[in-house]
């Protein structure tokens, strides 16, 4: 079984080199699609992903996954971002990118020429 380490360096290499600019709106939709939108179950947490979306949507966004089944997206200069896991096994779940992993993103970013260094 792989150790943590190991687990961490995997997903960093799939966040690299999965990670792009995304269209603000093309990921609206995948959210909206995946969690099922106006099904009945969309509540206020659902609509604080969307919101999270519109409040940066004149800047940039970058998605990508860290490994099969987890989605990101973010907004580096407005430092905020979320994250969407779904497996075949019908788990899923999402919340906010935490301010060390919005760093790190920033930082895979920075190193894959999608955004220049504030430094």
């Amino acid at each position: 079984m792989p150790d943590s380490e190991q687990i961490n360096e995997q997903r960093r290499a799939a966040a690299f080199e999965s990670l792009a600019v995304a269209d603000p709106d093309r990921a609206q939709a995948r959210f909206n699609d995946f969690f099922g939108a106006g099904s009945g179950a969309w509540n206020a947490w659902d609509q604080s992903f969307v919101d999270l979306i519109e409040a940066h949507r004149g800047a940039p966004f970058l998605a990508g996954t860290a490994g099969r089944d987890l989605y990101f997206l973010f907004s580096p200069s407005g430092r905020a971002g979320f994250w969407v896991v779904a497996k075949p096994d019908g788990f899923y779940g999402k919340g906010f990118l935490a301010e060390s992993d919005l760093t790190k993103l920033v930082n895979l970013a920075q190193e894959k020429g999608l955004i220049k260094s504030t430094c």
